[in-house]
């Protein structure tokens, strides 16, 4: 059962799906853009957002639940899934970083807008949703 202090939380993680594609071509014009991910140019746009709907759906269910201990072993299951993939396509594993900071970027910036939106979303929520978003991604 949600309380009144998880609601926020849950909230956002809501905005987080209902922007999922608005996020992800924003992360992926960060990826093109980025000249030291020269390998991400050979990618097709399905095989560069391959594993973006998991990743984030990882986190908005870190975020409604507030307990990452419950949702890590799928989350680490997804990072290595995505690590391999990446590695098969090429990738280093200073690009993969990369790609994946390139990531929490998009999803730092959410959080600031989202909480411009929402005023009852105060810097508190903030913290807690960069603590789960740092330690998913």
């Amino acid at each position: 059962m949600a309380t009144t202090q998880s609601r926020p939380l849950r909230a956002f993680a809501e905005y987080i799906r209902q922007n999922e594609v608005g996020l992800t071509e924003r992360w992926m014009k960060a990826v093109f853009d980025d000249v030291e991910l020269s390998d991400a140019d050979r990618l097709t746009y399905d095989q560069l957002s391959d594993h973006v709907p998991d990743i984030t759906e990882s986190i908005c269910a870190a975020l409604e639940q507030q307990d990452l201990d419950e949702v890590e072993p799928e989350i680490e299951r997804m990072a290595r899934l995505h690590g391999k993939l990446r590695w098969k396509q090429g990738y280093r594993i200073d690009e993969l970083v990369r790609e994946l900071d390139l990531f929490r970027q998009v999803l730092m910036g959410a959080i600031v807008h989202y909480a411009e939106e929402h005023p009852q979303f105060t810097r508190r929520y903030e913290e807690r949703a960069r603590h789960f978003i740092d330690e998913a991604v």
